[in-house]
């Protein structure tokens, strides 16, 4: 990176801490600040012109000794999209606007035309995760591609070699899980005032957008996909009656809960969580709240448990229905980077933004899980 870049990336940096210092709580006075930013601004154009000039008229020129100095910075495919070359080549594309000759060189070494940057991808994940956490109990790989991964499956106990006694296979297996990439994509809208936006400012409602969006859609799929032209949810994990299934007419006792634990294989029970709807939650289980007793429902530094499992809550699971189990064993692929294509409709005087990932999920091992369904007339 030269001189200029690295005090265009120092002023960009300034600029993202003296907006935090805004948005907080501390007292900062506003008149030093916005002298500060206006500075800031007048010295970002002058940067700008020099790039201009470098770029288009100075590109090689030779030292004295006669040694040729190439003014093109080179990027790596592997590594371009965590610079801020290419940060703001890909916002500055979002907006229609033109870009440096340098930003071009890294916008177009990527390997995945419109793939977002390096760290907006990490903010997303991040935000993604924290709105679903589901997200974060699964196994989720990010490998290119069709894959198959393989998942421990039967785990059996160790046992004590005998003296001079050839060793026998304990029997423990690997399950084989392959995964596709099936294209989740969302259409997200702003208005053509997007063109006058800070990087730093439309980077972060990129992220709100497609963290909300997208996540929606992944744990729908993670949850209730049938696996047929889809990715494959817990909840279509194969469930057998009086194994892994206990349905019920009326609304469910204590008893009951007892009986729907206890279905679960103790070797999966370790790391276990229940997944519900909050109005499962209020609707069957606060009634077991009771701090006088036994109590089978508990509510700890702002989780749930029952029976001692702490409940996991999405809007994608009907009421009713509740999944008990190691979410570990449910394996995820994102098998291409998130990317972003734009397009601006001049009528509607708007930007649509076509966000898509690559995306697919099966449980692994079906005895993993246990289901309830409650099904009151």
């Amino acid at each position: 990176m030269n001189k200029i870049d690295e005090r265009r990336y120092e002023i960009n940096n300034r600029k993202q801490e003296i907006r935090s210092l805004l948005e907080g709580n501390e007292e900062v006075n506003l008149d030093e600040l916005e002298k500060e930013l206006k500075a800031l601004d007048v010295e970002l154009g002058d940067l700008e012109k020099r790039s201009v000039i470098v770029e288009r008229d100075l590109k090689t020129i030779t030292k004295p000794e006669g040694d040729l100095i190439t003014m093109n910075e080179k990027f790596d495919k592997e590594t371009v999209r965590g610079t801020e070359e290419y940060r703001s080549a890909f916002y500055k594309t979002l907006q229609g606007k033109a870009l440096t000759e340098v930003e071009q060189r890294a916008y177009s070494t990527s390997t995945v035309s419109g793939a977002i940057p390096t760290t907006t991808a990490n903010m997303l994940i991040k935000k993604m995760k924290a709105i679903a956490p589901l997200l974060s109990e699964m196994t989720l790989f990010n490998i290119a591609g069709n894959i198959t991964v393989n998942v421990e499956g039967t785990n059996s106990d160790a046992s004590i070699a005998g003296e001079n006694v050839a060793l026998i296979d304990s029997g423990d297996t690997l399950v084989p899980v392959a995964l596709n990439g099936y294209d989740v994509t969302k259409l997200i809208q702003i208005s053509a005032a997007a063109a006058t936006l800070a990087v730093s400012a439309l980077e972060e409602w990129i992220t709100d957008s497609l963290a909300d969006s997208l996540t929606k859609k992944l744990e729908y799929f993670s949850i209730s996909g049938t696996g047929s032209s889809q990715p494959k949810g817990v909840l279509n994990a194969t469930y057998t009656a009086g194994t892994n299934l206990l349905a019920l007419t009326v609304a469910p006792a204590l008893t009951d809960l007892y009986t729907f634990t206890g279905m679960l294989p103790a070797g999966y029970d370790a790391g276990a969580k229940m997944l519900m709807s909050k109005k499962t939650l209020y609707t069957y289980f606060m009634v077991f709240r009771d701090d006088s007793t036994f109590p089978a429902l508990n509510y700890v530094d702002g989780k749930f448990y029952v029976l001692g499992y702490e409940v996991m809550l999405s809007d994608n699971i009907a009421t009713g229905t509740v999944v008990l189990g190691n979410f570990k064993k449910l394996v995820g692929n994102l098998s291409q980077d998130i990317k972003v294509e734009v397009e601006y409709s001049a009528k509607a005087r708007q930007y649509n933004y076509v966000a898509s990932a690559g995306f697919d999920c099966k449980p692994a091992i079906d005895e993993a899980f246990v289901k309830m369904t409650i099904t009151v007339a």
